[in-house]
């Protein structure tokens, strides 16, 4: 994806709870690409200048990996999910 994309993709995803503007993007972008997470590469744009595209490395898609299960699928364990329901 190009800084546009993953702007409007983090907002679906999230049901518009988050967003950040194109320039916070690039940044945490070119950070990660510093960290060898993410890599780049430009391509023509029929419509414009060109774009430069961000995949995830080997290493960043582990690294999601792990934040997904640690952060996320850690509620869907039956043990957490009862102690929330404790709460409520």
């Amino acid at each position: 994806m190009y800084a546009y994309e993953v702007s409007t993709e983090l907002i679906q995803v999230s049901r518009a709870s988050l967003s950040a503007d194109e320039r916070s993007i690039y940044r945490a972008l070119k950070r990660f690409e510093d960290l060898g997470l993410v890599e780049t590469q430009w391509q023509v744009s029929e419509i414009g200048p060109n774009r430069r595209y961000f995949q995830l490395t080997p290493t960043g898609r582990e690294l999601l990996r792990r934040f997904v299960k640690r952060n996320i699928l850690l509620f869907q364990d039956p043990e957490i999910q009862a102690q929330f329901a404790r709460l409520a």
